[in-house]
């Protein structure tokens, strides 16, 4: 009977812990505009993506077509990045992974000049480093295509 007392301490001390973390986790995601991040990065992708297949060797039906899809996917993916359910999944991961200090810490650097201007920039860092290697990515991409095409 003593082991389950102590068990039952041990958790309801945890369980506060990841509460007051999930707060601070709830205020790096508002710091961080988390929700504008991610559809920026959503609409990244699809840029990045469709770089991509600009460059690839397919037909103008089937680059439109897989186009169309990747719109209609990256749409979708938008929507849900909005909701509820992301900040819950965001407090959650954050506050097991980092303790309420490196939350602080974290919370810190992003509101300061540097990590403002990190936030704004990654968009434009994610493009201009997707542009400088989409020729070699796109080429690996072909071998692994081919490679599949031929059941190997």
């Amino acid at each position: 009977m003593k082991h389950i007392w102590i068990f039952l301490i041990f958790f309801s001390s945890l369980s506060y812990a990841s509460d007051e973390n999930r707060d601070t986790a709830k205020r790096l995601f508002e710091v961080l505009k988390m929700d504008k991040l991610l559809e920026n990065k959503a609409i990244a992708y699809k840029d990045q993506m469709e770089t991509l297949l600009d460059s690839a060797d397919i037909s103008e039906k089937e680059l439109l077509e897989t186009k169309e899809i990747y719109s209609s996917v990256i749409d979708e993916v938008i929507n849900f990045l909005s909701t509820k359910e992301v900040l819950l999944a965001f407090q959650q991961s954050y506050s097991e992974t980092f303790s309420k200090q490196e939350l602080e810490d974290l919370i810190k650097f992003y509101s300061s000049p540097t990590g403002k201007k990190f936030l704004n920039q990654s968009g434009q860092l994610n493009k201009a480093f997707m542009a400088k290697i989409a020729p070699q990515f796109t080429a690996i991409l072909s071998k692994l295509e081919t490679v599949s095409s031929n059941g190997t």
